[in-house]
């Protein structure tokens, strides 16, 4: 997912695009998955279905089946996770598929459980199926906690594309094509810019509240459209990394 937007201010809130905010340098050929990661392919799609979700100790540890449609027979495929601020990690070669679509490990043939534990808020997790040869891919995003707040048919989600320091917004359900004023008070000061939907309704933007000098804090941010008004507290840095 790309993040569209214009810088507005250093220190308490940015707005940038997701090239900005991705953690450099790679490899090429980290690049290349990357690339083809974020380029599915027609016809194809993964589904991460949640099964499980239990506490172990203080974090929650949460299980997924992987259901995927419309992957060609005649390929190989490799299953990636991508994990928030680190590259991505190959987690079994060769996975095969059931009549259902789901994926089965290489090992033994038997549906794949993909689990992961010490998530935070507005986190994503992330899988795909990836060709060996990269031409197919398929790719899915599951958030466990999200961070939202819905008014009326508007509904804003937040995603923590650099965990603690950026976050990724989506405003969806806004009349097509109008203004969205986008604010925030940081210490005296209140600062604004504006994002504009799309035919949709939808828009997107990238918020960075870090203020210089603090390891954490929480926001104040505001969205105003003609249709809608809608707020929420963003907690960032340390405090915005604690496990659920």
């Amino acid at each position: 997912m790309k993040f569209r937007a214009v810088v507005l201010f250093p220190l308490c809130l940015t707005l940038s695009t997701w090239s900005q905010v991705t953690v450099p340098p790679l490899g090429q050929d980290l690049k290349n998955l990357k690339e083809a990661w974020n380029s599915p392919t027609p016809g194809t799609s993964v589904e991460m279905k949640e099964f499980q979700r239990m506490k172990m100790g203080k974090v929650t540890v949460i299980a997924f089946r992987l259901v995927a449609t419309g992957m060609s027979t005649e390929k190989k495929y490799d299953l990636w996770v991508w994990p928030t601020n680190k590259d991505p990690i190959r987690i079994d070669s060769n996975v095969q598929f059931d009549s259902a679509g789901t994926v089965l490990q290489s090992s033994d043939k038997q549906p794949l459980s993909l689990s992961f534990m010490g998530i935070s808020k507005g986190e994503a997790e992330r899988a795909a199926l990836i060709s060996d040869d990269q031409q197919v891919v398929a790719s899915a995003k599951v958030i466990p906690f999200p961070i939202e707040v819905t008014n009326g048919p508007c509904h804003v989600a937040v995603e923590q594309v650099l965990l603690g320091q950026a976050f990724g917004v989506r405003g969806m359900g806004f009349a097509a094509g109008e203004e969205v004023a986008i604010s925030c008070k940081c210490k005296k000061n209140e600062l604004q810019t504006q994002a504009k939907a799309d035919p949709q309704g939808s828009w997107e933007a990238v918020l960075v509240p870090v203020e210089a000098g603090k390891q954490s804090g929480t926001t104040p941010i505001e969205f105003v459209g003609r249709t809608c008004r809608l707020g929420l507290d963003l907690v960032w840095g340390k405090d915005a990394l604690k496990y659920q």
